[in-house]
Order: C-alpha cells, then sequence, then structure tokens
C-alpha cells in the first residue's frame, strides 16, 4: 500500500470525502502516497484543522442519518422494478442524450 500502511483504506474514503478528520500523520501520508510534498499543505492542514475544531458539529438530524445510509448503500438499494422514476429526472435523460447524440454527430469525420 502507498501509505505503508498508515492508513486504512477506509479511512483514506472518509477523508477524501470530507466524512472524517485525518491526523497529520495519516494527511502526510497521503499526500507522499500522491508524490505530494508534506510541508506545503501543512500549514493549510492546520488552519483548516483549527476552524474545524472551533465549529461546533452539525446536529445529527434524520436528514443527515438518511443521506449518510443513501451514501452508503444508495447503488445496493436501487431497483427499478419497486422505484418510479421522477418525470424530471427523466426529462435530464433525454436532453442529456440528445445533446450527447449531436455532439457525437458534430464531432465525427466527413465521411
Amino acid at each position: 500500500m502507498a501509505t505503508a500502511h498508515a492508513v486504512s483504506p477506509d479511512d483514506i474514503r472518509k477523508i477524501l470525502h470530507g466524512e472524517m478528520r485525518g491526523t497529520w500523520e495519516q494527511v502526510a501520508a497521503l499526500i507522499r502516497a500522491m508524490d505530494g510534498e508534506p510541508s506545503f499543505f501543512h500549514p493549510h492542514w492546520e488552519e483548516a484543522h483549527h476552524s474545524a475544531a472551533a465549529t461546533p458539529p452539525p446536529t445529527e438530524t434524520p436528514t443527515h442519518r438518511l443521506n449518510r445510509i443513501l451514501t452508503a448503500f444508495g447503488d445496493t438499494h436501487h431497483d427499478s422494478r419497486t422505484l418510479s422514476t421522477s418525470p424530471s429526472l427523466t426529462v435530464r435523460r433525454r436532453a442529456l442524450r440528445r445533446r450527447l447524440a449531436q455532439a457525437a454527430v458534430i464531432r465525427s469525420p466527413l465521411s
């Protein structure tokens, strides 16, 4: 592992998604794993760490819990047979497909 096992894969995901504040040792290991220079980022980490420590954590609400569950298990709970499709989502998907098709026609070489 590029972080020399200083950070678990789950902690890496949590740090990168902002779900967890990593220790400087964890963040420095990630920076080194990506060929970065930890000394450049240390002042930024210090500033973010101190400002985050001064801010109280948001109150856990049912919406926060639902969003966490959907983020963690969203792919496993999707079943098109039981979920109705949103009309606005259907319209947006059609518009996107149409724009992609138009872009493909514009980019294709002349025959």
